[in-house]
């Protein structure tokens, strides 16, 4: 996260992590999983690098990189892999060293790290299956998948189409019976006009989808799709379920005060989104909303730290 709240997403920091590499390893094969950002391909090929987009998981990721002999692996999830100068594995305190000893280079790591390339992107979408489905329905999109010149349909993890403005991912995952949806657009038009062809598409294999269902939000039909939950948020509720409309409203009801306040709920429910809501609308709204990946902290410790009733007496707080 820069000192200005723009959170450098670790496809994003693949980009830095290519260009140190390849500086001491020119013309090295760059592994990459099919979540990624298609800004990252173009980065690497800048570098000197060849560019491998590769199917999402730790394993796989690093059997391709043993396998073309790469210096260097990653995936949008965060695994880092690194060859040079390391052994393969993710260490995710190993790669955060090297981020640091490449910004340490530079008087202004903030502008190095925003001036990276980006685009318009969606966050990690679900779409729920019951167990099993998720494989059946990728194989049908396969089946179906078919777009117009210059989309480039790429079947290696589900179904990934790549258009000059954009790209829109279809995949089952490997670990929970969901499909999982990714769209990034050069523009927001791009991006909406993804987010809808990859929907149609999706709709076909599978008419019931239901886009982020969750016992917070509800879900969305997919076929209702169209512009981002936050901005859908501005202008009033888009969930059906009363839960959806409970947490909104106490949103509403706290963002004046100076309450801290946690979200919980699975990964891909909203919480970023209620936050970044409640920052809006809250006295803080002209200061930068900070995203910190919390992945790797203790789940107990941050919960001490915010709610000490519960986990300790840190903050000296009443009650959660």
């Amino acid at each position: 996260v820069t000192k200005d709240g723009t959170n450098i997403f670790p496809d994003r920091q693949m980009m830095l992590f290519a260009q140190d590499v390849l500086s001491r390893v020119p013309g090295g094969t760059i592994v990459y999983d099919v979540k990624c950002s298609q800004r990252l391909g173009p980065a690497i090929a800048a570098a000197g690098g060849v560019p491998l987009m590769h199917k999402t998981g730790h394993s796989l990721i690093k059997a391709k990189m043993k396998e073309v002999d790469s210096p260097l692996g990653g995936e949008m999830s965060g695994h880092i892999f690194f060859k040079e100068r390391w052994y393969g594995f993710d260490d995710g305190s190993y790669a955060g060293a090297r981020l640091l000893e490449i910004v340490s280079r530079h008087a202004n790591p903030g502008a190095l790290l925003e001036g990276l390339p980006t685009s318009f992107s969606t966050p990690e979408l679900n779409v729920a299956c019951a167990d099993g489905e998720q494989h059946q329905r990728v194989t049908e999109l396969q089946a179906i998948a078919s777009f117009d010149a210059p989309a480039q349909v790429n079947t290696i993890d589900g179904v990934r189409v790549d258009w000059p403005d954009g790209f829109g991912l279809i995949r089952a995952s490997n670990t929970t019976p969901v499909l999982v949806l990714r769209f990034e657009g050069q523009t927001q038009d791009a991006l909406h006009r993804i987010e809808a062809e990859m929907m149609a598409l999706l709709l076909r294999a599978k008419p019931d989808a239901v886009v982020g269902a969750s016992s917070l939000i509800g879900g969305r039909p997919a076929s209702e799709i169209g512009r981002p939950v936050d901005e859908e948020l501005q202008s009033g509720p888009v969930g059906v379920s009363p839960s959806f409309s409970a947490v909104l409203h106490m949103v509403k009801r706290v963002a004046p005060t100076q309450a801290t306040v946690l979200f919980l709920g699975e990964s891909g429910v909203g919480k970023e989104v209620f936050a970044r809501t409640l920052h809006r609308l809250s006295a803080r709204s002209s200061m930068p909303f900070v995203a910190v990946n919390c992945a790797a902290i203790p789940e107990q410790l941050i919960e001490s730290e915010l709610f000490g009733v519960e986990r300790g007496a840190f903050t000296g707080a009443m009650q959660s």
